[in-house]
């Protein structure tokens, strides 16, 4: 039994450094960022600020190619509008925000409040697909430290945006390591760094059933990551049970591999 398993495991092996990552991660959603707008006029160069940190923490995860609109040339002002003729460029969502309150307070030190609402459209229909709003507050020695340390504590709340909305999608590539009844306890999913998966990040994975003839994704367990092995495949722990794992690799099946807390829709095509 120990040689059957250990043979299971070097052939997956060979199979996953010889097979090229699925489509599912090679392409990428395109999302154009819009406008922050501030509802007060004097915060314009803080919703400024915000906007860029939002760039760069979306751009840094990796799982969307983010297109500044500003580098789109002239756009209709109408917000209906300019929706519209993003979505004609080819966009599937459009992400914006409202910058709702910026305060300062003064006791032992500076304290810098920030509450600002996201908001992401589908560019196809014009409806609002998605909306958060998020408060942060830092303190430091002066209101231009703080300010810096919550765009910098942003970086949070775009993490967690992206996890509802542009989640990491990927399978399961190999079964690393059964127990002695045949479940899988160890897998390798391809999604790594790239996607923005860290080491101890939770992961849900789904097995594509029919009912009544139509496709639903039926969760079969759960993963921790263990390991990053590279910038596209990570090292799972199963914390939830693997018994299903092994057949449905054996029949050839799809094991999809989505980082936990991703909102359904957003992914189950």
């Amino acid at each position: 039994m120990k040689m059957k398993k250990n043979l299971f495991t070097l052939l997956s092996l060979l199979c996953l450094f010889c097979t090229p990552v699925m489509a599912e991660t090679d392409e990428k959603m395109a999302v154009c960022l819009d406008q922050v707008t501030p509802v007060v006029a004097d915060n314009a160069p803080v919703a400024e600020r915000l906007r860029s940190a939002v760039v760069s923490y979306l751009t840094s995860l990796g799982r969307v190619t983010v297109v500044d609109s500003k580098t789109l040339g002239t756009l209709p002002e109408a917000v209906n509008e300019r929706v519209k003729t993003l979505g004609q460029k080819g966009f599937a969502y459009v992400l914006s925000g409202t910058l709702d309150n910026v305060a300062y307070a003064t006791e032992n030190n500076v304290a810098a409040m920030l509450s600002y609402t996201v908001r992401l459209t589908n560019a196809r229909t014009g409806e609002v697909a998605y909306s958060r709003s998020f408060q942060k507050t830092a303190h430091a020695g002066n209101s231009e430290e703080a300010m810096q340390k919550v765009m910098e504590d942003v970086r949070k709340d775009i993490t967690a945006l992206a996890n509802d909305v542009f989640p990491a999608i990927g399978t399961v590539k190999a079964i690393d390591k059964m127990d002695k009844n045949e479940v899988a306890t160890e897998v390798y999913v391809n999604l790594g760094s790239d996607q923005g998966i860290a080491e101890g990040q939770q992961l849900d994975v789904y097995q594509r059933m029919y009912i009544g003839g139509e496709p639903v994704w039926n969760k079969v367990t759960e993963l921790k990551v263990i390991r990053l092995v590279g910038g596209n495949m990570t090292l799972c722990k199963c914390t939830a049970g693997g018994r299903k794992i092994k057949p449905a690799m054996d029949a050839e099946q799809i094991l999809r591999v989505v980082n936990h807390g991703a909102q359904t829709r957003f992914w189950n095509n």
